[in-house]
């Protein structure tokens, strides 16, 4: 069975993890690519629920903050502090990374995964890396002091779904044995 790798590093406080991110993000920017240097643990090994947003009700608690990455990221960009390249740069390589790619499945994050060329390539990433991103089970949360599966959990990927064209009754149902991809339009 697939296993869900994240960087060691967004386990911890939410503060604590983004003072960590801060300069990676910043040698991201500058390298167009996410940092390859971090300490990657099985989501099994990490303390805590998975978070896809800042969560006030889990503030100064050890959990994993997948959203510290992309919140950096998209704050960057929303400030004008982000070349239009690197930030396509870093879009493109978080499709290829598991622990990236949850980061811009975040609500919060939506600017990222906006623009509607990025919508097929990602919903696409998502499906190809979702046996990995569902491994942790009910251990995501948008907020909420409860684990849910990731299908669950309001995300980009419902948005994103909802644009290509699947019918809202279909993202609110249970999720299709054969995950994300099953949803995708024919074809696409």
């Amino acid at each position: 069975m697939p296993s869900l790798l994240l960087p060691a590093s967004l386990s911890g406080d939410a503060e604590s993890v983004r003072r960590a991110w801060r300069p990676l993000i910043r040698t991201a920017l500058a390298t167009g690519s996410w940092p390859e240097e971090v300490e990657l643990a099985e989501a099994g090994a990490l303390p805590g629920l998975i978070a896809l947003v800042p969560a006030p009700l889990l503030a100064g608690e050890v959990h994993v903050h997948a959203w510290v990455p992309a919140a950096l990221l998209a704050d960057a960009v929303q400030r004008g502090a982000v070349p239009a390249e690197a930030e396509s740069r870093l879009f493109t390589s978080a499709l290829g990374s598991p622990w990236a790619l949850l980061g811009l499945l975040a609500p919060g994050h939506q600017l990222l995964v906006l623009p509607p060329d990025r919508h097929l390539p990602f919903a696409r990433a998502v499906a190809r890396a979702w046996a990995e991103l569902d491994a942790p089970g009910a251990r995501y949360t948008a907020g909420l002091r409860e684990g849910s599966r990731l299908w669950d959990v309001p995300s980009g990927l419902h948005y994103v779904l909802g644009r290509l064209g699947v019918p809202e009754a279909k993202l609110r149902a249970a999720l299709p044995a054969g995950g994300p991809g099953a949803l995708l339009p024919a074809g696409a």
